[in-house]
């Protein structure tokens, strides 16, 4: 047990010193960048399963916090809100944001209400 701690590091240590290969690097950053990206695109969805506290904390350890970046650049600025809003005409099979099960009722939705508001910050109430 206590000797064998020893080579452990030494393992640990001479893998911290082989360079990893270029598709492996890519690889992680790829990881990186879509976690960011998912985490932002389905954060009304997140949100909904943890408190605001808990998703701050959440989305800050991300390497690329998107809310956080736009919610800064709205405090400097003279914005009021930003949106993301999808386009759904000609969508067929939108059944709206989220996970849906296999199965699930399509939305057909006209008019303004075929621009959805997929995520607004700050969070836009609607009456």
């Amino acid at each position: 047990p206590e000797h064998n701690k020893g080579k452990i590091r030494s393992k640990m240590s001479l893998l911290d010193t082989i360079p990893l290969p270029e598709l492996y690097q890519w690889m992680c950053k790829m990881m990186v960048v879509l976690l960011s990206k998912f985490s932002f695109y389905f954060e009304p969805v997140l949100s909904q399963q943890a408190t605001a506290t808990d998703m701050k904390t959440i989305c800050s350890r991300l390497e690329i916090d998107f809310i956080s970046l736009i919610s800064s650049a709205l405090r400097q600025s003279s914005l009021v809100c930003v949106c993301l809003i999808l386009d759904v005409n000609g969508l067929t099979k939108f059944k709206g944001s989220g996970y849906h099960m296999p199965g699930s009722p399509t939305l057909n939705l006209t008019g303004l209400s075929s621009y959805p508001t997929m995520i607004a910050i700050p969070k836009v109430t609607r009456n």
